[in-house]
């Protein structure tokens, strides 16, 4: 997984087609690597549970978010 606003949206969404949904922004969790997250156990947990029930998944990326992740990198990143 490519964690850098540019990996993820070069990597994940323009070369795999894929986005991931389900980023709890709602909780403050900024989308990074999972080492530089702060707050201990708390937000790691969180993102394992919605991993483990479905609510953090990928999804395939339509022709229009596959084609953005080329042209503005941020526009893709979940949350």
């Amino acid at each position: 997984m490519r964690w850098s606003k540019k990996g993820y949206a070069l990597h994940v969404v323009h070369r795999n087609k894929v986005e991931l949904h389900g980023w709890p922004v709602h909780a403050n969790v900024p989308f990074a690597n999972l080492s530089d997250i702060r707050g201990g156990q708390g937000p790691l947990r969180l993102l394992f549970e919605l991993l483990d029930v479905g609510g953090l998944r990928f999804e395939p990326a339509s022709a229009e978010r596959v084609e953005l992740a080329k042209r503005n990198a941020a526009a893709v990143l979940p949350g």
